[in-house]
C-alpha cells in the first residue's frame, strides 16, 4: 500500500510539473464548485450525506476532445447516530474526454482520476486517526456554457476498509477560450 501511495504522489507531482509545458500547447480553464457527498457501503452505514468543495484546472490539448484535469477537494460528512465528523481533503489528477460538436454550448464528458486523499474522523475522546490514502474516481458530467454538473463514484482506499461515495458537483469554469 505504501508503494501505491508513493506512486500516486509521484503522478500528482509530475502532473503539476507538466502543467506549465501543457499550458503552452493547450487552453487552460479553471473551475470551482461544490456539491453533495452521498456515502455508500460501510461508510454509508455510519455517516450521513455531506458536502464537498472542489477547485481545479483543465488543460484541453489543442483541438482534441481529450484533456488533463487536476483537482483539489475538501469534504465532510457527519456521523449517523453519534457525535463524529469525517473530513477529507486531497488532490486528484487524470483525464477528461468530451463529446459533441465544438460549436455547441452543451458538451457531455467522462472523467477518471487517481490521487491521494487525507481523511480524519474527529470526535470527543477519539485518538488521532488521520491517514493519507490512494483514491480513485470515475464519472460523467455536462458542460453547459461556462457551468458544469457532474456525478462521480469516488473510493478512498483506507485501511481496513474503503470509504465509497457518490459525489454530485456543480460549478463554474473560467478561461479556456
Amino acid at each position: 500500500m505504501k508503494k501505491l501511495l508513493q506512486s500516486a504522489l509521484v503522478l500528482g507531482v509530475v502532473s503539476l510539473a507538466g502543467a506549465g509545458a501543457l499550458n503552452a500547447q493547450s487552453r487552460a480553464s479553471f473551475h470551482v464548485g461544490g456539491g453533495v457527498v452521498l456515502p455508500m457501503g460501510d461508510f454509508g452505514d455510519a455517516f450521513k450525506t455531506g458536502f464537498q468543495a472542489l477547485g481545479g484546472v483543465n488543460f484541453a490539448l489543442g483541438s482534441l476532445p481529450f484533456g488533463i484535469r487536476v483537482d483539489a477537494l475538501y469534504g465532510q460528512n457527519k456521523a449517523d447516530g453519534f457525535d463524529a465528523t469525517a473530513k477529507f481533503f486531497g488532490g486528484m489528477a487524470g483525464a477528461q474526454f468530451g463529446f459533441g460538436a465544438a460549436a455547441s454550448s452543451v458538451h457531455p464528458y467522462i472523467l477518471g482520476q487517481i490521487g491521494v486523499v487525507n481523511g480524519k474522523t474527529t470526535c470527543t475522546g477519539c485518538p488521532d486517526n488521520s491517514s493519507s490514502d490512494f483514491t480513485f474516481l470515475g464519472g460523467a458530467g455536462l458542460d453547459i456554457s461556462k457551468f458544469f454538473i457532474e456525478a462521480k463514484y469516488m473510493s478512498i482506499q483506507s485501511d481496513p476498509s474503503s470509504a465509497n461515495m457518490l459525489v454530485v458537483t456543480g460549478g463554474i469554469r473560467f478561461g479556456g477560450n
